[in-house]
C-alpha cells in the first residue's frame, strides 16, 4: 500500500507537470504566433500607405532599392510580384529569385482580394515564415503584388528554454513529493492495519471487537464509524435470529403451501401447507431439486411447467382421490434486491381452492339451471297463445290473457337480457375496449326514460351534477345500465311518497355517482351478499317487489369492468346509500 501511494504521488505530480506545460505551451505559442501577425498587418497597411503617397507615378521604380528600404523601416522580408506570379524584387538579396509564385496560397489570396496571413516553411532561405500579401496596386509603372514576410523561428527556441526548466522542475518537486508521502504514509498505514485486524475478527464472528484511533482526521472518523458498524451489524444479526424465528412460526401457521428455491431450482424453504395440501413427508426436502423431490406427485407436470416458465405463472390443478382436490399453482420470482431486476430464485404458492371451485361451479350451474328452467314459462306461453287461437274467448278474458302472457314475455326477456349481459361482462375480464365518455346527456336520457316509473310511485326525485363534468373511461351502453339499474333498485324498494336523490360530481380526475333513498334498507347481515348472482334479500320484506336477483351484480361487473370502485351504506328501515367512483 505505502508503495501504491508512493508512486500515485509521483504520477499525479508528473501528469500535473505534463498538463501544464501543455497549456503554457500552447499559450506561449499562441501569444507568440499573434503577436507576429498584428506586426505583419500592421507593418503591411503601413507599407501600403506609403507606396499609394509616394509611387503612383507612371515613371519607372527600382524595385530592388525599394524593397531593400522598406525592409529596413519594417524589420521585415519585403517581396514584390507580378500579377503573373514570377518575382520582381526581394529584400533578402539583390539578385531575383526565379521562381514561380503563382501556385502559393499567399499570392492566391492576394488575387482573391483575401489578406489572410499564411505560414509555411521557406525553403529558399530555410526558414518558418509568416506571409502576407495585398491585392496587386500600382507602383510606378507596374501592377505589383506587395508580400511581407516574418520569420518565426525564435519560438522554437522559446519552447526549448520552457521544456528544459520544467523538466528540472518537475524532477525537484518529484524529490519533495517522494520524501513528503514517505513520512505521511507511515501516518496513514498504521490505523489502516488496525483497521484490517479489526475488520478480519469481526468476519470471524467477534463482533465486540473496538478500535482506538486518535489522528483527528478522516482515519479517526472512520475508526469511530467502524465501530458503529460492527455495534449496528451485531444488532442486525440478532434481529435476523428473532425475524427468522417469526418467519418459521408464520410460515407454519399459513395453510397455503410454500416452497423458496434458488437461482438452481433447489429447495431452501417449505412449510407443513405443502404438507396439508399435496399429502407429503417434507421431512429432508430442503437442499433437493425440486422435481426430484416432487417427482412422484400426480401434478408434477404442472409444477415443472410453472418452476421453467421465465415469467409468473399461474395455473389452476384437478387432483383426483377418494376426495377430489383442486389446488392453484402460482410462481414469483424472488429478485436480488428491490431495485435490482436480477432474479435470485423464485417461490411457489400452492393454494387449496377446492371449495371456490365447487362454489363457483355451484353458481355456474344455477345460471345454467335457470337459463334451463326458462324454457317452461315459455312453453306455458306458447301454449296460451295456442288456446287464444283454438278456443272462442269473449274479449274481455281474452284481453286478460294476452296482458298475462304479455307480462310474462317481458319478464322472461329481462331476465335473459340481464343474463346475457352479466355472462358478456364476466367473459371480457381484463381485455379493455374503453374510450372517454362524456355523461351528462346519458344522465338526462336515463331519467327521463324512467320518470313514468317515479311518478307512479309517487317519489320525490332530485337530480344534482356539477358543473364540467370530467368524462370518464368506460362505455355509454354501460354507463346506462349502471344507472338505470341502482335508480330502478331504489324504486322497487322505496316507500310510497319516498325519495330519491341522485348527485354525480368530479373526483380526482373521474366521477363520482351517489344514489340514496329513504327506502326499506337492508339489513346489515345480508350487505355482503347483495351484489352476488340472484341473491335476493328475506321474501317476507320483498312482497310485490318483482325482480331477476341481477341488477345489482350488473352493476358491481360493469364498475369493475371500468376500473373504479361501488361502495353501499343502508340500514333497515332507514334506506341505502349506493356510491360508485369511475375513473377517467
Amino acid at each position: 500500500m505505502r508503495r501504491r501511494i508512493l508512486i500515485n504521488y509521483v504520477v499525479t505530480l508528473i501528469l500535473s507537470a505534463l498538463i501544464t506545460g501543455a497549456l503554457a505551451f500552447y499559450f506561449i505559442e499562441s501569444s507568440y504566433l499573434d503577436s507576429k501577425e498584428e506586426k505583419l498587418k500592421t507593418n503591411i497597411n503601413l507599407i501600403e500607405g506609403i507606396l499609394q503617397d509616394n509611387y503612383k507615378s507612371k515613371t519607372k521604380v527600382n524595385f530592388f532599392r525599394l524593397a531593400q528600404d522598406l525592409s529596413l523601416k519594417t524589420n521585415s522580408r519585403v517581396t514584390f510580384i507580378g500579377i503573373d506570379g514570377w518575382p520582381i524584387a526581394d529584400s533578402i538579396n539583390n539578385s531575383i529569385i526565379f521562381d514561380d509564385h503563382s501556385y502559393t496560397p499567399e499570392f492566391r489570396n492576394a488575387i482573391k482580394g483575401d489578406r489572410a496571413v499564411v505560414k509555411k516553411y521557406s525553403e529558399e532561405i530555410g526558414k518558418k515564415y509568416s506571409y502576407l500579401s495585398i491585392p496587386p496596386i500600382k507602383v510606378g509603372d507596374r501592377d505589383v503584388i506587395l508580400r511581407l514576410g516574418d520569420s518565426y523561428d525564435e519560438v522554437d527556441h522559446i519552447v526549448e528554454e520552457f521544456v528544459r526548466y520544467l523538466v528540472v522542475a518537475t524532477f525537484i518537486g518529484i524529490l519533495f513529493a517522494i520524501t513528503i508521502s514517505y513520512v505521511s504514509v507511515k501516518e496513514i498505514v498504521k490505523p489502516i492495519k488496525e483497521l484490517t485486524i479489526a475488520s478480519r475478527q469481526i468476519s470471524e464472528g467477534e463482533f465486540d471487537k473496538k478500535i482506538n484511533v486518535h489522528t483527528n482526521d478522516e482515519i479517526e472518523e472512520l475508526s469511530v464509524s467502524f465501530n458503529q458498524m460492527a455495534t449496528r451489524l451485531k444488532e442486525t444479526i440478532n434481529q435476523l435470529k428473532d425475524a427468522n424465528a417469526d418467519l418459521d412460526a408464520i410460515l407454519s401457521s399459513i395453510n397455503d403451501g410454500i416452497i423458496a428455491l434458488d437461482k438452481e431450482n433447489n429447495i431452501t424453504l417449505v412449510n407443513e401447507g405443502v404438507k396439508k395440501i399435496l399429502d407429503i413427508d417434507i421431512k429432508g426436502m430442503v437442499g433437493q431439486n425440486i422435481i426430484d423431490a416432487l417427482r412422484d406427485i400426480e401434478c408434477i407436470g404442472q409444477i415443472e411447467e410453472g418452476v421453467n416458465s421465465p415469467d409468473d405463472f399461474y395455473t389452476e390443478i384437478k387432483i383426483e382421490g377418494a376426495d377430489t382436490k383442486y389446488v392453484s399453482l402460482a410462481t414469483y420470482p424472488i429478485m436480488k434486491d428491490a431495485r435490482s431486476n436480477i432474479k435470485n430464485g423464485q417461490l411457489l404458492i400452492i393454494r387449496d381452492i377446492t371449495s371456490i371451485v365447487k362454489a363457483e361451479n355451484m353458481r355456474k350451474n344455477f345460471v345454467a339451471n335457470v337459463s334451463h328452467e326458462l324454457r317452461t314459462p315459455l312453453t306455458s306461453i306458447i301454449g296460451f297463445v295456442e288456446t287464444l287461437r283454438i278456443k272462442k274467448l269473449d274479449e274481455k278474458n281474452k284481453e286478460k290473457v294476452l296482458d298475462i302472457i304479455e307480462l310474462e314475455t317481458e319478464k322472461l326477456k329481462k331476465l335473459i337480457n340481464e343474463l346475457l349481459i352479466l355472462s358478456k361482462i364476466e367473459s371480457i375480464k381484463e381485455v379493455r375496449d374503453l374510450s372517454k365518455v362524456h355523461i351528462v346527456d346519458d344522465v338526462y336520457e336515463v331519467l327521463k326514460l324512467l320518470e313514468p316509473q317515479i311518478k307512479s310511485n309517487n317519489i320525490d326525485f332530485e337530480l344534482n351534477i356539477e358543473d364540467k363534468l370530467n368524462p370518464i373511461n368506460g362505455d355509454k351502453d354501460l354507463f346506462r345500465r349502471i344507472l338505470i339499474n341502482l335508480v330502478e333498485n331504489s324504486i322497487k324498494y322505496n316507500n310510497t311518497g319516498g325519495y330519491i336523490k341522485v348527485n354525480i360530481s368530479n373526483y380526482q380526475k373521474g366521477i363520482k355517482l351517489v344514489v340514496e333513498d329513504n327506502g326499506i334498507g337492508i339489513p346489515e347481515e345480508d350487505l355482503p351478499s347483495i351484489f352476488e348472482r340472484f341473491y335476493r334479500v328475506d321474501k317476507s320484506r320483498s312482497i310485490n317487489r318483482e325482480g331477476t336477483g341481477l341488477g345489482l351484480a350488473i352493476v358491481k361487473h360493469i364498475v369493475l369492468y371500468f376500473g373504479g370502485s361501488i361502495e353501499v351504506d343502508s340500514k333497515l328501515g332507514q334506506g341505502s346509500r349506493f356510491t360508485v367512483k369511475l375513473p377517467n
